[in-house]
């Protein structure tokens, strides 16, 4: 299987599926299940796009500094095209730009970043500085 497919294309496609959630108007959305729930999605969804977005930047080739800070790049992508979603839903019938829900999409991102963090730390314990 290509790098290409492995490694870049699942954050692609988790993009587009996120743009296409976006795109569906107020009237066609279910009910939440409980109070909130719309923002543990947001969360786990943007939690899921920073995890991939590193992986992916990991492992491009193209440039050693863009690997070496392959966690910031993917934090600051993810949190971006959170406030780029939620800038185009308020295009979108019915629906509106929520700052709570881009607080939502930030949290999961950056909810990644602490998570990979304290694994290293775990797996590496000599390295704690």
């Amino acid at each position: 299987m290509s790098v290409f497919i492995r490694f870049h294309l699942p954050p692609i496609l988790l993009a587009v599926l996120i743009f296409l959630l976006s795109s569906v108007p107020a009237s066609e959305i279910p009910v939440v299940l409980f109070p909130g729930a719309d923002k543990l999605i947001h969360s786990g969804l943007y939690f899921t796009l920073a995890w991939l977005l590193h992986r992916s930047l990991e492992r491009q080739t193209r440039s050693e500094w863009i690997r070496h800070n392959a966690l910031f790049f993917s934090i600051t992508a993810a949190v971006c095209y959170g406030w780029i979603d939620e800038s185009y839903q308020a295009t979108i019938p019915g629906r509106d730009s929520s700052s709570g829900d881009m607080i939502a999409d930030a949290f999961g991102s950056i909810l990644y970043a602490g998570c990979y963090i304290l694994m290293m730390k775990l797996q590496h314990p000599a390295d704690r500085s």
